[in-house]
């Protein structure tokens, strides 16, 4: 459910769990509210910076993650994401913006938000999920269809949530990778998944696994040709994830657009840390990790790995 009020000063409890939306839009808020609830999650929706920094005036009260669209009616977004810095909110911070370039992910990211995403893919990965929840939603305008972008050289792809009938998909889309690609991924030469291991590919539980995947068309159905997904560890908080893209589609930005759509996911679902591993000579995946703001170590359990890492959520 939706709650536009805030309670009293001094009566206030802190929230583990709650995301909040900040910008004019009621049925982007609607819609995220009512697929949130299906996971436990609730969602406070305020239609205006004012409105939301006059509820979380004691910073100590709030947890979670904060979605602030750029079409705020009484402030600047960016102007926003430094204000809820300076308060010291432990908040993820995710600025939703119809087309963000690079200079303006970048600004955000110094001013403290934890994700930049494109509201058209914030629709295709996560809104467009309520169409399976909910059939009826089907010819509601707030569960859009998923996103499709064309690429620099015109080819259109999707990106969406993966589905349990995508196994098909996902195991052509494994059996397809190079040997490279397969070792670079898994770490060992593999033909093909575990059963048990694609079973929990293909059936992300979020918010405790969550998996995206990019398809182009083939004919009258779909080519799966790159997937993100984190999956949950031992240690509560920290999630571990993995990208990977086929080869023949490698370098055209797909894999960015996976993982940013993947990191807003996490952040949504509660989880304060992200983390990795890849091959030293992975230098795909050591450029793209350097660009979305992960820290690279060495993994002090194999001197073969890197172990990748990125803090969604302040530490307070």
């Amino acid at each position: 459910m939706t709650n536009t009020g805030a309670p009293p000063a001094g009566t206030e409890k802190r929230d583990t769990h709650c995301v909040y939306i900040v910008g004019p839009d009621p049925c982007t808020a609607q819609a995220l509210a009512t697929l949130l609830g299906h996971y436990g999650i609730e969602v406070r929706a305020y239609a205006s910076a004012t409105g939301f920094l006059q509820a979380c005036a004691n910073p100590a009260s709030l947890g979670g993650c904060v979605l602030v669209t750029d079409n705020l009616p009484d402030m600047d977004s960016l102007a926003m994401v430094r204000e809820l810095h300076r308060q010291g909110l432990c908040l993820a911070v995710v600025v939703l913006s119809d087309d963000p370039g690079a200079d303006f992910r970048a600004e955000a990211l110094r001013a403290g938000a934890t994700e930049v995403l494109a509201r058209p893919l914030m629709g295709g990965f996560l809104l467009a999920r309520l169409r399976e929840l909910l059939p009826l939603a089907g010819e509601d305008a707030t569960a859009p269809p998923p996103d499709t972008r064309q690429l620099y050289n015109g080819t259109p792809v999707t990106f969406r949530v993966m589905r349990p009938d995508d196994e098909p998909l996902e195991k052509a889309f494994i059996d397809g990778l190079s040997l490279q690609s397969k070792h670079s991924r898994f770490f060992l030469n593999i033909k093909q998944l575990p059963p048990a291991l694609m079973n929990a590919f293909t059936h992300p539980d979020y918010p405790r696994s969550c998996a995206f995947i990019a398809t182009v068309g083939d004919g009258d159905s779909e080519q799966q040709i790159g997937v993100a997904r984190y999956m949950p560890t031992e240690t509560a908080g920290t999630a571990e994830f993995a990208v990977v893209v086929a080869d023949a589609w490698q370098g055209c930005g797909i894999a960015t657009q996976l993982l940013r759509g993947l990191t807003t996911a996490a952040a949504i679902a509660g989880i304060k840390r992200l983390q990795g591993l890849m091959l030293r000579d992975n230098k795909a995946m050591h450029k793209l990790a350097q660009a979305q703001g992960y820290t690279i170590t060495r993994d002090p359990r194999d001197a073969g790995l890197l172990l990748v890492t990125r803090t969604l959520k302040p530490t307070c």
